[in-house]
């Protein structure tokens, strides 16, 4: 889903997509968090990208199948990271969250995706080294560009780390 004319009524029918696999959903200011109460409906998604108004109830319910989260500007905050606890995704980007999240939770978060292997925390400012250290050692690919972290000692943890991009300079504190 593409434009600005795509509106609510449009998401929704994607729900009537017994065999969708992937959603995009770019450019749609006329789409609400309403267009997206029927998702959990879509039992064979595995991939939702795009700049998705959903608010944490919708990331609550998600089909087990979903692998592949790409929320940029999430507006639901913590509670809506707090709803990804525990889930099966292999890759997660939360690239210009709206709202400043709490670390010490998304580091929570992070620490339960046993899965995950492709993670993308984008413009979230500041990082805490301690939701650095709580990353998965199975992590391939970390993007933390124009985010800022301390100290590197907890990059070691990452024996499969493949791919590391960070573009600010990395402070020494251990904060």
């Amino acid at each position: 889903l593409v434009g600005p004319a795509v509106r609510d009524e449009h998401a929704r029918q994607m729900a009537d997509l017994a065999q969708l696999r992937d959603l995009f959903v770019y450019d749609c200011p006329q789409v609400t968090a309403r267009g997206f109460d029927r998702l959990a409906s879509c039992q064979r998604l595995e991939s939702l990208h795009g700049e998705i108004p959903l608010e944490a109830a919708h990331l609550r319910d998600l089909p087990a199948s979903v692998r592949e989260l790409s929320l940029l500007e999430l507006s639901c905050g913590d509670e809506g990271v707090a709803a990804l606890h525990g889930r099966r995704l292999e890759r997660l980007d939360l690239t210009g969250t709206q709202h400043p999240l709490d670390t010490a939770a998304l580091g929570l978060v992070v620490e339960s995706l046993s899965t995950l292997r492709e993670l993308c925390l984008v413009d979230l400012g500041r990082l805490k080294v301690d939701l650095l250290r709580r990353l998965p050692a199975s992590l391939q690919t970390l993007n933390l560009a124009r985010a800022s972290a301390g100290s590197l000692d907890w990059v070691l943890r990452l024996t499969d780390l493949e791919e590391l991009r960070m573009e600010h300079p990395i402070g020494l504190s251990s904060s």
